[in-house]
């Protein structure tokens, strides 16, 4: 499993706290790179393939669908479930990812909707992901819930699961910095 040691300057921490019934998520990376790079990016089949395999994925599955404003992203990858969350799981889920990404505005920002889903279990998150200009690049910024809804243990295992979740954002981001340097 991919395992994250430092983050990279003006990268925020990714957080996820309980509020109101549920685990509110946000993370936010940072590409030196134009909106319009990091979209082709995040939309390109092999940047996706190489994000699951650093990910540590054990097999995927991507399709990239372009839209007449955007693309729709759907990345499914067999991922070994981490520590205590194996338990309730088993040792492997498929996790389904999807991006619905919308018209870029004149400044070439944009919004996704986000979504992610573990098959056969009571997990979800759903999110937007806001693409836009900063000073020296672009950042994607993911706000957004995740739900367990199982009656008891569900915010125990929401507290659990939120880690793994930002973890799988965070390989995106070193992926990307990667990806751009190199393409």
């Amino acid at each position: 499993m991919y395992r994250r040691k430092h983050r990279s300057a003006g990268e925020s921490p990714p957080r996820g706290v309980r509020q109101n019934g549920a685990m509110q998520l946000t993370a936010r990376h940072v590409f030196e790179a134009s909106c319009d790079r990091v979209f082709a990016m995040v939309t390109d089949p092999s940047f996706l393939l190489q994000a699951c395999r650093d990910l540590g994925a054990l097999s995927e599955t991507i399709r990239v669908e372009p839209t007449d404003v955007g693309a729709i992203t759907d990345v499914e990858a067999d991922v070994e479930v981490p520590g205590p969350l194996a338990t309730f799981a088993g040792p492997t889920s498929r996790v389904v990812e999807r991006m619905e990404w919308g018209p870029a505005d004149a400044d070439g920002a944009r919004s996704a909707r986000f979504s992610i889903k573990v098959v056969g279990l009571p997990v979800t998150v759903d999110a937007v992901a806001r693409l836009a200009p900063i000073p020296g690049g672009c950042a994607v910024d993911y706000k957004g819930t995740l739900a367990v809804k199982v009656p008891l243990i569900g915010p125990v295992i929401e507290k659990q699961a939120a880690p793994f979740v930002l973890e799988t954002l965070d390989v995106q981001q070193q992926t990307g910095n990667a990806w751009l340097a190199s393409h």
